[in-house]
Order: structure tokens, then sequence, then C-alpha cells
């Protein structure tokens, strides 16, 4: 595995809660950047936690600007984002805009992340959200992404939500929908995502034979407050 994730999906796919917790967990055991390079999309961004992010450990790049910027829609990204993928070798999480003009962002570093030895790029997969309900429609979405990006994606996440109403029935549903992409692609299924209220974690003896248990991601809803 790499350190260095790019985490991309469909808007609603529920991306960035995963890149925020997926930063936040990594960071408990070793030094994490997390990249908001969603400049794209205004509604739900990583640089609106910059507090409960640097609390955890987690290091935030956002834009050229400082902190006291990171809430301005301004779409430029910091020339630091070149040195942390030709020498950290810390953790980094790239956070990405999801359709083909947010992954154009992501194109301007591609030659410099395959100079590498490893780059993990992540697709997250939301099976409730209209253009990614059927298989074919994802397939079709990362090819674009691919091309765009110039970069192979090469693990896809579960994160088949209806934010606080999710059921297992759900997240069993997406999980089937990523292994039909998977084997169309050869991409294989690298996590199943659920809200940490759902407590499948600790319900495993009673959901053991749940294939969803397997890579099992819990998270916590972090952009949203409760009346959302």
């Amino acid at each position: 595995m790499s350190n260095l994730k790019i985490i991309t999906g469909h808007f609603g796919s529920g991306k960035t809660e995963f890149s925020l917790n997926y930063a936040m967990i990594l960071a408990k055991t070793e030094a994490t950047y997390l990249v908001d390079m969603d400049i794209i999309n205004p509604y739900f961004r990583s640089r609106e936690l910059y507090g409960p992010l640097e609390r955890a450990g987690v290091k935030l790049i956002a834009d050229s600007f400082g902190q006291a910027q990171y809430s301005i829609d301004l779409p430029a990204l910091p020339s630091s984002i070149y040195g942390l993928v030709s020498k950290t070798k810390e953790n980094i999480v790239f956070d990405v805009g999801g359709d083909p003009s947010g992954a154009r962002v992501l194109g301007r570093y591609a030659n410099l992340i395959k100079e590498r030895d490893s780059y993990d790029m992540y697709m997250v997969v939301n099976a409730n959200r209209p253009l990614t309900m059927e298989a074919g429609q994802v397939v079709r979405l990362i090819g674009q992404i691919e091309e765009t990006s110039c970069l192979k994606i090469n693990g896809l996440v579960n994160n088949t939500h209806m934010l606080r109403e999710t059921t297992v029935e759900d997240m069993l549903k997406g999980r089937e929908l990523c292994v039909e992409v998977g084997h169309a692609l050869s991409i294989p299924l690298v996590f199943n995502v659920c809200l940490r209220s759902l407590n499948l974690g600790i319900n495993r003896p009673i959901l053991e034979k749940l294939p969803i248990l397997e890579d099992l991601f819990e998270i916590d809803l972090m952009l949203r407050p409760d009346w959302l």
C-alpha cells in the first residue's frame, strides 16, 4: 500500500466525509497531510474542518492564502503540493473532485505522481445516487475520471448511504454494485463504509455472515450538523 491516497467520487458519494475520517485515522499512528483539491464543489469541503483536523494531528493543505482564508472560494492550490508528492514519506490524502471537471485539477500532478513507487486512487461509490446506481454508470464515470486525470483508479470504496437513514440493506446493495464494477475492471473493493452510529462493529457476532463486515470502515458525519 502507498502512503499517497487519492480519493475521488461523484457528487453526493460522501468522498469528503470518507477523506476526513481516513486522514484522522491515519494521523493516529503517523504524520498525515490532507490536501483539499476539490475546488469545483463549494458546498462540503475538507477545508471547513480545519480546527478538528488540526486537533487530530492532520495538516490541512487547502490554498495559497493560509488558514484565515480557508473558507474563501478561490480556485487556487499551493505550490507546496508538488513538494509533498515528490518528497514526503508521510501519509498524504488527496480529496479530489469526482467528476471529470474535478479530476482535471489532479491531472496537473499526474506525471509527478506516476514517478512515485506507487499510489492508491480510490473511487467512492454511493449506489443510492442517480448517476452511480448501475454498474455501467460507475464504469463509465471511472473511465472519464481516469482519462481526465491521467491516473488509474485501483480501489473501490462502497459508501452507499442515505445519511443518517442508512440501513444495512443500503450497504449490501452498494457492495453488490462495487463487486460487479470490480469484476468488470479488475479493481478490488477495499472498504465498506458505514456510520459509526449503526454499531456494526459492536454487533459483529450478530452480523458475522454479512459480507459488508469484510473491510468495514466506520465513520462519523463531520460536515453535516445534526439538524441537516
